[in-house]
């Protein structure tokens, strides 16, 4: 059984009792979830379209669900692996690990070193400690302790854009080039003056050349249209991502959001890091 958004579904699941290792191989179901009431062994893959409950701990081992994972134990990672979910991630602590989560990664104790990629990262129950590592967020973060007395160095990467948009992006920029090429050969002036200054022999050719060129300025502005309004929404949505540190940030933590880069110069208690767009600045202020 499993809930989702308040609601209790049953799923179909394969339940392995002891561990993920040598006697089992690697796990691989077409349908529903899989239960793991030992651990995941390094070396070792489990995937699963739903999701994936570990009832211990996984080591330098591969973890791939389409809806979310829960490790009661931990993730330990020192030699390789990675645990991807479509969903929501849970784990008691974490070392050493790559995580993606499509949702949010939740992590109960500490999370040392590790490679995060995910929307949401709280780790604000029990220690909640986030030291170490690369922290890749879209859009907040809740931790009780960000970074550590020693310094370790620890790295939170604030990006809010899309795919799409360096698509339009690149759109924008090709069309532009694509016009200053023509505008280079045929001169910036009106066309009919264009036309008048061509050998009549030659007048059909760059009739078909403005014509074309008309049509690129009519799709770079279209394409120009949509470049600033991506860029609006970003700021807008960059404005909103929230780093809520509940009791210390420590001095070495480096924030990075907006293609601005912060260093924290000194440790600083109950803190909330985020962007200011009026002044296109990283800043911290009190929770």
């Amino acid at each position: 059984m499993v809930v989702e958004r308040g609601v209790l579904s049953v799923t179909q699941c394969l339940v392995i009792a002891g561990d993920v290792d040598m006697s089992t191989g690697n796990v691989r179901v077409e349908e529903g979830s899989v239960k793991i009431n030992g651990n995941v062994l390094g070396g070792f893959k489990v995937e699963a379209p739903e999701h994936i409950v570990v009832g211990g701990t996984v080591e330098s081992a591969d973890l791939k669900a389409g809806g979310n994972i829960d490790v009661k134990g931990g993730i330990l990672q020192p030699d390789g692996g990675m645990v991807e979910a479509g969903g929501d991630i849970t784990t008691g602590f974490s070392a050493n690990a790559t995580i993606r989560a499509g949702k949010s990664f939740f992590v109960k104790n500490e999370c040392s070193n590790c490679r995060i990629h995910a929307p949401v990262v709280i780790a604000a129950k029990g220690k909640g400690v986030v030291q170490g590592g690369t922290i890749s967020i879209t859009e907040g973060m809740e931790v009780n302790e960000l970074g550590s007395e020693l310094g370790v160095p620890t790295k939170v990467v604030v990006g809010v854009g899309r795919k799409e948009d360096a698509e339009v992006l690149e759109e924008r920029s090709r069309l532009k080039k694509e016009l200053q090429k023509i505008d280079r050969a045929l001169g910036s002036s009106d066309p009919k003056q264009v036309l008048m200054r061509t050998p009549e022999a030659k007048r059909e050719q760059v009739a078909k050349i403005i014509k074309h060129r008309m049509g690129i300025a009519k799709n770079y502005e279209e394409s120009a249209a949509r470049a600033t309004a991506i860029v609006r929404k970003r700021q807008e949505d960059l404005a909103s991502v929230k780093i809520r540190v509940k009791k210390t940030i420590f001095a070495g933590v480096t924030i990075k959001m907006g293609g601005k880069a912060l260093k924290v110069k000194r440790n600083t208690d109950r803190s909330m890091v985020y962007w200011h767009p009026g002044k296109d600045e990283i800043e911290i202020g009190n929770l």
